[in-house]
């Protein structure tokens, strides 16, 4: 016989909260931050907090997205349940029912999602719940009370994850909004980071508890975007754009700066890409003044990783080619050598990027982007020009003129030069952005896909052409100075002259594949 639940604490509740680390010298200085005084009247409330993390022995709830916590605040304990939700910028959204507990028993009669409800059951009747992990921490609290009206619960959370024999250390801000708009979060966070060093944490302490009791490393990180539906304004799905390239770049974070794996390197600078074409893409919905400092952090952020991923294709592509091709030239050992030194100090360079002060701000200020355009047509960040205009209507004015730019004939291909024909590899990145970014709201799957491959491998071969051009650079950095060492470059520069002439010789046929692919937007 069911339980008769408790009265709830929230039920089917829409969480948002911003999550940011810190490091723990910094949590004093944090308590007095000036920003708090005029926002927080009252005192902080201070509370010793233990939660278990239930799941089965496969993890089933995390397969699906559902967490269940119980949770001791003093004598009282509340029973969670979280959906996944979503995570950006530091900013998570998820809904959850909240219920007193009596710390033994858990009940999940009232979660109000019966497909929840029944699932949670399935497991609960079957027994096979059980503790995974566990959270301790002290909590530090205090509300905050805008000049607007707006109030946010801030956190500040200091303790340990603990899974087994293991543990990590908690050391988090948390800025929860109880009234008012998700952008407050950003503002309120964003006042604190000129003295204090904060940074968006997209993991939830749950996501963090299941990769201890796993011991699972989370490996590089693409996230592509779901359907798009056609019937949202321009200005949301500029905001999906934002905050799913967004994701992947903090995904692929930590790897990128530990340097375990040049895909992480590799998959940031895709993200990087992502957010830049995301701006050129959606110029019209973004008013100038909020796009230029983001663009300009984008760009030198890019800047700084791109020389690690030159080395990166060199090692794994044009150096294995080479050998194959010449396995007892000598000087390979030299060359080698070299380029994995000069890698390592460019990954060294990408790390101190990554976690140079200015990216965390970066990061909120493009979480705070993205829910701006989220916000109604009326507000005050929506475009004029843009007025009431379709997705479906948006895209096919955006492809059409980056299809034209793009358009070149086959006499005038055979007359570019290598700047010229740079210029025009990144005319066609910058139509396959579009093309990727929008291509599919037309619904024409099999024209699109056949249009998207036929560009695809019209960028790939001026890609190859733009490496063989890198390589002359990296040659360049290398300053070969004795006899093996500048025959081992003029080799290299031999061999990357030969394929490039393979490569321009696919050059015309490619461009006549992407002229006879129908395309998307054309009825």
């Amino acid at each position: 016989m069911p339980l008769t639940p408790s009265p709830a604490l929230t039920e089917g509740f829409l969480e948002v909260e911003l999550k940011l680390a810190l490091s723990e010298h910094q949590i004093e200085r944090f308590k007095r931050h000036p920003s708090l005084r005029p926002v927080s009247p009252h005192r902080a409330v201070v509370s010793e907090l233990d939660a278990i993390y239930f799941d089965t022995e496969a993890l089933n709830l995390q397969a699906q997205g559902i967490a269940v916590r119980m949770r001791q605040a003093g004598s009282k304990w509340v029973q969670t349940v979280k959906t996944r939700g979503n995570s950006v910028g530091g900013l998570h959204q998820r809904t959850e029912w909240e219920y007193p507990s009596d710390g033994i028993t858990l009940n999940f009669e009232a979660i109000t999602d019966s497909t929840i409800r029944n699932t949670l059951n399935e497991q609960l009747q079957a027994g096979t719940l059980k503790p995974i992990f566990r959270t301790r921490f002290r909590r530090w609290a205090r509300l905050l009370i805008l000049p607007d009206g707006s109030q946010i619960e801030l956190a500040l959370d200091q303790g340990h994850i603990e899974a087994g024999n293991h543990s990590e250390p908690i050391c988090e801000i948390e800025f929860e909004l109880k009234s008012g708009r998700p952008e407050d979060l950003f503002d309120t966070a964003l006042g604190f980071m000129p003295d204090i060093a904060l940074r968006p944490e997209i993991r939830s302490k749950a996501e963090r508890g299941y990769a201890l009791h796993t011991g699972i490393t989370a490996g590089p990180k693409r996230i592509q975007v779901g359907h798009l539906p056609r019937s949202i304004e321009p200005s949301e799905a500029c905001a999906i754009f934002i905050e799913t390239a967004l994701e992947q770049l903090q995904r692929n974070w930590a790897g990128a700066i530990v340097g375990r794996d040049p895909e992480f390197i590799h998959q940031a600078r895709v993200a990087l890409r992502r957010l830049r074409a995301t701006f050129g893409v959606f110029r019209s919905v973004i008013p100038v003044d909020a796009a230029l400092p983001m663009r300009n952090g984008l760009r030198a952020l890019m800047n700084e990783l791109g020389p690690a991923r030159d080395w990166d294709v060199f090692l794994a592509e044009t150096l294995p080619a080479l050998k194959a091709s010449m396995p007892h030239q000598t000087g390979l050992t030299w060359l080698s050598n070299e380029a994995l030194t000069a890698r390592n100090k460019a990954q060294q360079r990408a790390a101190e990027a990554l976690q140079s002060s200015q990216m965390p701000a970066l990061l909120l200020h493009l979480g705070r982007l993205a829910c701006l355009l989220r916000a109604p047509l009326s507000e005050p960040l929506a475009s004029k020009s843009i007025g009431k205009k379709t997705l479906p209507a948006f895209a096919r004015s955006v492809l059409r003129k980056r299809a034209r730019r793009a358009d070149v004939d086959a006499q005038s291909l055979a007359q570019l030069d290598i700047e010229a024909r740079h210029a025009w590899r990144i005319t066609l990145k910058k139509l396959r952005y579009s093309g990727d970014f929008l291509a599919p709201v037309f619904g024409r799957k099999d024209r699109t896909r056949k249009w998207i491959d036929a560009l695809s491998s019209l960028q790939d071969i001026l890609g190859s052409l733009n490496d063989a051009a890198t390589t002359e650079k990296l040659i360049v950095q290398l300053s070969p100075r004795t006899k093996v060492q500048i025959e081992i470059a003029a080799t290299l520069r031999g061999f990357t002259a030969g394929a490039s002439y393979i490569k321009m010789q696919e050059l015309e046929k490619a461009r006549l594949r992407l002229e006879r692919s129908p395309e998307p937007w054309k009825k």
